[in-house]
Order: C-alpha cells, then structure tokens, then sequence
C-alpha cells in the first residue's frame, strides 16, 4: 500500500512520467520507512544479529515432514 501509494502520487504530480525507475526511488523510500516504523512499533528493531538463516533444503523438509503446518489453538468456553 505505501509504494502502490507513491505510484499514484507520483503519477498524479508528473502525469508525463513515465520512467518506472521514478516511480520506485520514492516508493522505496516509503516502504523503507513504513518497514522501520514497524519494526520499533512492535520492539523488533535491532533483532537482526538473532536470525538464523536455514537452507532450502532444511525448509523443504520440515514443509514435507508437516513441521511447518499451521497451528490453530482452540479454547474451550469456561
């Protein structure tokens, strides 16, 4: 929604433009913001050092074996 956001403005603005490279600098710029406002927002920023990366064959594996499945937790009425 922000780049779709910053298309529209820009293409309103400059209604000549028509170079997509113009239309994705600001939309970035957007999406970078939008990103590290959430981030803060929701006190993940600065996690990075904490991810751990796992191989597509790992990933593989785990969807086959069902590791990955989803996992709705039902509460009963009290």
């Amino acid at each position: 929604m922000a780049m779709t956001g910053q298309f529209r403005k820009i293409a309103s603005e400059k209604p000549a433009e028509f170079d997509p490279r113009k239309f994705m600098i600001p939309a970035m710029k957007e999406l970078e913001d939008l990103c590290r406002d959430r981030f803060e927002r929701f006190g993940t920023a600065g996690q990075s050092s904490r991810i751990r990366p796992i191989s597509m064959d790992d990933m593989a594996r785990r969807y086959a074996s069902g590791a990955l499945d989803p996992q709705i937790a039902t509460s009963r009425a009290a």
